[in-house]
């Protein structure tokens, strides 16, 4: 009933302030009083009145002089009619942000909310940072873009704390694992499987990776990548398999790591990856450092097909995870939690390959 992480009274005041959201405390009405709190809980007065103070400081409950504490309806309806709407996400990254944002923006201005960017930067401490201040905020909606989403997340108790507070919580793009929550996001497994599986087809079969290690969408597309592998009976070199994390692409195309990289790159016929981003960087370093060419030494799949991977050189054969929608559907699925918090939304997009020029074929040879 009250959460064990949390001082007795601010286990309280939480258990106070979930009844009033839920309506079970009513608008207007007298607060449960501090003796029935000492007997409900086998606290101390102390303790009673301090987690009512709690309430108190946050404008959720008035004093009445001789009278008692009632549940302040002007506090609730403040809340209740707030029209802003908070999206944390890690970055401004081009492979998604443009038309996922513009999608947004349209369908929440026309139903009368506007939205909040907060960026983490890829750091759970800024996101923590962020999450606090929107908890004192009148917001309507959260959707968030995990940080590091395939690590544990130290902020899941401030999520906890949304939920708590009733108000909806959506996540795009992934999720963290432990947290019930609603999310829309693509079959990251089904994308490795359609990157492999093309690449195979085309006669490929020494193939490596390059996956993001502290992301769900890393590790799930390397899944897909296993699975189809072990499908069709051909070996990975999981060894030469490079791993990468958010914060350190610099590095991996730095000058100290051209050796390590183009040792390993050598192995393959064939690489995937799993961010646009970081495909059209291997493509450039590769141009202005050595001598290997897409498609001629080394073919490529990527996963995101944004304008970038169209005018590339060579344009990139990408796996279009369904992004020209999610901001769409998120909007929706958001709208349709704020008016009915009973709704589940939990929506996979299924990805599609889209051939460009950046895979040989390997069959005639």
């Amino acid at each position: 009933m009250l959460n064990p992480n949390l001082p007795k009274y601010l286990a309280i005041a939480e258990w106070m302030k979930e009844n009033i959201y839920n309506n079970t405390f009513k608008a207007g009405e007298k607060l449960i009083s501090e003796n029935k709190l000492c007997q409900k809980f086998e606290i101390s007065r102390q303790t009673a009145r301090q987690a009512i103070a709690v309430l108190e400081e946050e404008g959720l409950v008035i004093k009445k002089q001789g009278s008692g504490t009632y549940i302040n309806p002007i506090s609730l309806k403040a809340r209740l009619n707030t029209k802003t709407i908070a999206l944390i996400l890690p970055e401004l990254s081009n492979d998604q942000t443009p038309t996922m944002l513009t999608e947004m923006e349209d369908l929440f201005s026309t139903a009368g909310y506007q939205l909040t960017i907060r960026l983490t930067h890829h750091q759970v401490t800024r996101e923590r940072e962020h999450l606090l201040a929107l908890l004192n905020a009148d917001i309507a909606g959260l959707i968030v873009e995990g940080t590091k989403s395939a690590l544990p997340n130290p902020n899941l108790d401030l999520y906890q704390e949304f939920l708590t507070h009733h108000i909806p919580l959506l996540f795009i793009h992934n999720y963290y694992p432990g947290l019930p929550c609603h999310f829309i996001m693509t079959d990251d497994t089904a994308c490795g499987q359609l990157a492999t599986r093309h690449l195979i087809q085309q006669g490929h079969q020494k193939i490596g990776g390059l996956f993001q290690f502290n992301t769900l969408k890393g590790n799930f597309f390397y899944k897909g990548f296993l699975t189809e592998m072990y499908d069709h009976h051909l070996g990975v070199d999981e060894k030469h398999l490079i791993w990468y994390g958010t914060e350190t692409t610099e590095h991996l195309f730095s000058q100290g790591n051209l050796s390590n990289l183009l040792d390993t790159l050598r192995r393959f016929t064939a690489i995937l990856c799993d961010s646009e981003e970081v495909a059209l960087k291997l493509i450039q370093h590769l141009t202005n450092e050595t001598s290997l060419n897409v498609p001629n030494d080394l073919s490529l799949v990527t996963l995101g097909n944004t304008k970038l991977s169209q005018l590339a050189t060579p344009p990139l054969t990408s796996i279009d995870p369904c992004r020209p929608t999610i901001g769409k559907l998120t909007a929706e699925a958001l709208i349709q939690q704020i008016e009915d918090q009973e709704t589940m939304i939990n929506h996979i997009c299924q990805p599609t390959l889209i051939p460009r020029q950046s895979v040989k074929h390997l069959l005639d040879k």
